[in-house]
């Protein structure tokens, strides 16, 4: 079985990684606070933020940012 859509990677721009634990970032998005899990973060795919302070493009599966 093929990939679906939902698997394909979004970039989010002008994120900011504000606080984190082992599991998961928290990020400001637009204004928003959202926790992204760690293992959804697409590095492969050029993923910028990965620790507190980091300011950059957050690259996550679609179905997790919708």
């Amino acid at each position: 079985m093929g990939k679906s859509e939902d698997d394909e990677p979004i970039t989010i721009g002008e994120v900011t990684v504000m606080a984190g634990t082992d599991m998961a970032l928290l990020c400001e998005i637009g204004g928003d606070e959202h926790w992204i899990p760690r293992s959804q973060l697409l590095v492969m795919y050029g993923n910028e933020v990965e620790r507190v302070g980091d300011v950059g493009e957050l690259i996550i599966p679609r179905w997790l940012a919708r």
